[in-house]
């Protein structure tokens, strides 16, 4: 996976929520499915995993931070 900055403090909830929905429906969905709050997927509080994690290589960054426990998913530009 890839390593990168974890946190885009520029961006609020809503504006996070509607990135997720308009450049990530497929995150959205599986987080919903799973019954997440979309808008905790940049936050560290959601990470996919096995096919679901492949399927969303192509569209997201995958970042960690001191835990390893701990996932966060960033857009990619």
């Amino acid at each position: 996976y890839h390593r990168a900055g974890t946190h885009r403090p520029d961006l609020d909830q809503a504006t996070i929520y509607r990135l997720i929905l308009e450049k990530m429906p497929l995150v959205a969905v599986l987080g919903a499915r799973r019954g997440q709050d979309p808008r905790l997927m940049l936050l560290g509080q959601w990470a996919p995993e096995g096919e679901e994690r492949l399927a969303l290589e192509p569209l997201v960054t995958w970042n960690t931070d001191e835990d390893p426990q701990r996932m966060a998913l960033a857009l990619r530009e």
